[in-house]
């Protein structure tokens, strides 16, 4: 029986070799019926940064003017396999997220996707313990604007230099996007102030329009340039391009905002938590008007050295914009060493459900509750058990799916498959959609 478990468990040889063979098959199909599909323009979106909203925001744009397909969420070449064997001859243009989590992966991917558009947002430190500096970061991501095709496009972020260095992989059209002066599509101003949203003016060098988005912080005007860029690179107008930017919602679990009945409002950033997005998101709260704001922590993720260290100037940091700062989970005592210098406005818990019953039992009508975590921790879950009780409480429970997709999280298997809002219907998203 214990040789059984070893060979059979959820990493043993048996389990590997299924899971191989049940994501394997798609990669061969997909470069078969890939062939023949003819999308009008197939865009690529890579970075360490704002993927997933660049792709939300120009799938709005493409969809105002026709049948669109959107990639976003499962953006390894697997899921991009996926992605392309449900994909149907009618659609016009295909947004596609893609993934540079290891070496080659990038390559890897473009290779099956044939993409003719390729759009680059920042570079950052994710995936830092595969490739050690952000220029290897750079040179993993560059390969998608390397592989254009004759007649393809590059949209590339002028404020990033490592991003804007890409021009040099291609001899195709480069439509630049940015604060900078020299981009082609640029921010003439801006401003947030949660609860207010992200207003910007966006000008491409004959029209000057304003931007009301329903985003919160001043970090997505990267994904809000880069959407507008594409969609006038492909022939739309920058009004149309505008119209649908300001349409769109934050995407679940990228700054997503909840407002609790008689209660505090959440915002959840529970997709990632890289060290390097940590100052944008203490930004948000910072500037915020609220009656009292308080942050979460989870898991901090993709840094060099010690992580006691990284833990307690982000916990400082924090304290200097916020009323409460709370750290949960196996990470936590980091910051234990602040505990008596910050009585009542810093806080540990070990476990998610004592974080949440604290909450519950102290938040304030009008209160901003800022949750920042890795995927891995599920502090989603604090929003889930405010709407309605939930019986999971696992830590460390290694699924790499978000709480939305399990069904563990509600009694008798109740769940929303994708795209879960507790403040709306289930929208479907995920593999890919296609949008008329």
């Amino acid at each position: 029986m214990r040789l059984w478990k070893k060979i059979n468990g959820r990493e043993g040889p048996l389990r590997r070799l299924v899971r191989g063979v049940r994501r394997g098959w798609r990669i061969p199909v997909a470069m078969i019926w890939r062939r023949g599909l003819r999308p009008q323009h197939l865009v690529a979106v890579t970075g360490s940064g704002g993927k997933s909203t660049t792709v939300a925001l120009l799938g709005s744009i493409l969809s105002a003017v026709g049948p669109t397909r959107i990639g976003v969420g499962f953006n390894t070449r697997y899921g991009v396999a996926r992605s392309i064997v449900r994909a149907r001859r009618s659609d016009r243009y295909w947004v596609q997220e893609v993934s540079g989590h290891e070496v080659g992966a990038v390559t890897l991917t473009a290779h099956l996707l044939r993409h003719t558009v390729a759009v680059v947002t920042t570079i950052g430190t994710d995936h830092y313990k595969e490739f050690r500096s952000q220029q290897a970061i750079a040179d993993e991501k560059s390969a998608l604007v390397a592989m254009l095709p004759p007649g393809g496009t590059a949209i590339l972020n002028a404020d990033d230099p490592l991003v804007l260095a890409m021009a040099r992989k291609t001899n195709e059209r480069v439509v630049t996007f940015g604060k900078s002066e020299a981009a082609d599509i640029r921010a003439v101003d801006h401003c947030s102030r949660f609860p207010k949203r992200l207003h910007l003016t966006v000008t491409d060098g004959n029209q000057t329009l304003p931007v009301r988005t329903r985003l919160v912080g001043e970090r997505w005007i990267t994904p809000v340039l880069a959407a507008i860029a594409c969609g006038q690179a492909l022939g739309i107008d920058l009004r149309t391009c505008i119209q649908a930017v300001e349409a769109q919602e934050p995407s679940h679990g990228r700054d997503s905002v909840h407002e609790m009945e008689n209660g505090p409002t959440i915002i959840l950033d529970t997709a990632k938590a890289p060290l390097w997005t940590m100052q944008s998101s203490i930004d948000i709260v910072g500037g915020s008007t609220s009656l009292r704001r308080t942050m979460v922590f989870g898991t901090i993720s993709d840094y060099a050295g010690a992580s006691g260290q990284k833990y307690r100037r982000i916990a400082q940091a924090a304290l200097g914009v916020c009323d409460r700062v709370l750290f949960v989970g196996r990470n936590s005592d980091r910051v234990a060493r602040m505990l008596p210098d910050n009585k009542d406005r810093l806080f540990v818990f070990a476990s998610t459900k004592d974080a949440s019953d604290f909450l519950m039992a102290s938040a304030l009508a009008g209160e901003l509750i800022y949750i920042k975590s890795s995927g891995i921790d599920h502090l989603e879950r604090i929003l889930y058990q405010w709407r309605a009780p939930i019986r999971c409480w696992a830590e460390n429970c290694g699924k790499a799916f978000a709480c939305d997709h399990c069904k563990q999280l509600y009694e008798h298997g109740r769940t929303r498959r994708t795209g879960f809002n507790p403040d709306a219907p289930p929208a479907n998203i995920g593999s890919g959609v296609s949008a008329a």
